[in-house]
């Protein structure tokens, strides 16, 4: 897991660094000019994929889906906090909230959820 939180957080780390710049291109992005971001043969996507397959392999998270679903998701979870944070207006630490939000959904993935059978 946590090769997989810091392969993302590079991601939230560079966008973060570039600021209003970023904003400007997921507005690019929503227009939907540019669908390549999306294209499963990009290194990005390759390096998450691999991180979630070695996290299903050695169980870490629930069987329940294959390891393109999780990385689409998780891909998906990222773009939103980063589409959160421009339309924010980028005042607020991205790596912060991305890294709050994160292990909230980790924890829902977990194999072994603290929460099991409380109340």
């Amino acid at each position: 897991l946590d090769a997989l939180k810091y392969i993302l957080e590079l991601q939230v780390r560079y966008v973060e660094s570039l600021g209003c710049v970023m904003c400007d291109y997921y507005k690019i992005l929503l227009s939907g000019e540019n669908i390549s971001l999306f294209a499963p043969e990009r290194p990005y996507y390759q390096a998450v994929l691999a991180q979630i397959k070695r996290c299903l392999k050695k169980q870490r998270f629930k069987p329940s889906y294959d390891a393109e679903f999780l990385t689409d998701w998780i891909l998906r979870f990222v773009r939103g906090c980063i589409v959160d944070w421009c339309i924010r207006g980028t005042s607020t630490p991205l790596l912060h909230g991305y890294s709050e939000n994160f292990s909230l959904l980790i924890s829902g993935l977990a194999a072994q959820s603290p929460f099991q059978g409380e109340c």
